[in-house]
């Protein structure tokens, strides 16, 4: 789940834009990130959903995954700020 927010984060940054005050997902960036990330897990995009859908039924479990991705995204933010 780390690798995907921060997938999702990047896109946003390849498509920000000095005009625009908000950024937005480049959705092209977005794909080729999630491809490298799927095979570097060695899992197809239908599993990843699967596993997604099953947390959104499920959200204390969610809940609890992203408060052990917390610590380690702050770690990522204090050496890459």
């Amino acid at each position: 789940m780390l690798d995907v927010n921060l997938a999702e984060a990047y896109s946003a940054v390849v498509k920000s834009d000095s005009l625009k005050p908000h950024s937005e997902r480049n959705l092209d960036s977005l794909a080729v990130f999630y491809r490298s990330v799927f095979q570097h897990y060695n899992v197809t995009k239908e599993q990843f959903e699967e596993s997604l859908e099953w947390y959104k039924e499920h959200p204390e479990e969610l809940d609890s995954v992203y408060g052990q991705l917390i610590p380690q995204m702050s770690k990522l933010e204090a050496v890459y700020p």
